[in-house]
Parts: C-alpha cells; structure tokens; sequence
C-alpha cells in the first residue's frame, strides 16, 4: 500500500513528512532500527539480533508497498528518519482477513512531540481504507507512554500474557492484548 507524502506540523512546530517506505529507503530503515532496538526496552529483540541487511529491507519494503493491505509508513523530520509504524494482515483466510497487527516506535530524542500520534493517525486511517475491520497489538505492560497513546486512540486491554517477555538480566514482563475496532 503507499500513502504519498504529508506534512504535518508538530508541537515544537516542526515539521514532520510521513510516508510510506519504499525501497531506496532500506539503507535508512536498517540503520533506524539497529539504533531503536539499542534504545528501547519494549522491542521485540535485542540490537545484537537485528541482522536484516539492506538488501533483505529492500524485499521487505518493495513488497510492503505493492500489497493492498500491507503498510510501512516512515517518519521524517528534517529528512532523518525518526519514526516507524507498520500494519500487516494476521493472515489471508477469510475468517481473520478483517483482522490486522499494528506496530509503532519513536527515536527516543524525538518522542514528547506529537509524532506518535500523528502516525497513529495516519495508520488507522489507511488501515480502514485497506478494508479492516480490527487493529490488535501487543505491548510492554510496564511501558506507560505507550499505553497511553494507544488508549487515547481507542485501543482496549483485552488480555494479558504473563511472563511474555524474558529480558537477559533475568527478569520477565507481562504483554498486554489491545484492540481496536475500525
């Protein structure tokens, strides 16, 4: 799916251009996410797991931009990227088409500004326009700006997964279940 271009002013009034990902972006999008992982607690891997390289990207976002239902939106401010969000189907078969996986992550230097929510936007509107019906996420039940956000725009706790998250230092997180119908 590719969404063009929009400009949107911030609450420090700078402008942020979101996107949608394409292929000559891959450079880009593996060096944002090797720096995300190593500044996020609530990603899904460490930095020393990220081992996408530009050319796998490249697959990746090509593919992303191709697909009805499929969306990887980028965030620019003054042309670096500092904000990612994606969402994928949860699979093809009828009974779960309307049903789709959001992600969403902010360099830590530019959260506090809006970003977040203005991609927030942008990602349930063309979620809707993708034709589904329900958005669903997991998230860190310790990350409270998340949680936040995601309960500012209509998301619901709908169950918990004790323990989904074992950190190396040995100690372990639940993940919480929200959803939000379109």
């Amino acid at each position: 799916m590719k969404k063009n271009p929009r400009l949107h002013q911030l609450k420090d009034t700078s402008e942020l251009v979101i996107r949608s990902l394409e292929k000559s972006d891959a450079p880009s999008v593996v060096s944002y996410m090797a720096s995300i992982f190593t500044e996020s607690p609530f990603l899904t891997r460490y930095s020393d797991e990220w081992k996408t390289t530009i050319e796998d990207e490249a697959k990746i976002l090509e593919t992303a931009e191709t697909a009805e239902n499929r969306l990887m939106l980028g965030g620019f401010h003054e042309q670096d990227l500092v904000a990612l969000c994606d969402f994928a189907p949860l699979g093809s078969v009828n009974k779960i088409a309307h049903r789709c996986q959001m992600g969403i992550s902010v360099r830590k230097i530019q959260q506090g500004k809006g970003i977040a929510s203005v991609m927030m936007e942008s990602l349930l509107s063309s979620a809707m326009q993708a034709g589904f019906y329900q958005m669903e996420l997991e998230v860190v039940s310790s990350n409270n700006p998340a949680l936040k956000l995601y309960e500012k725009f209509g998301f619901q706790q709908i169950g918990t997964i004790p323990h989904g998250f074992q950190y190396k230092e040995g100690y372990h997180e639940d993940l919480l279940l929200m959803m939000k119908r379109l």
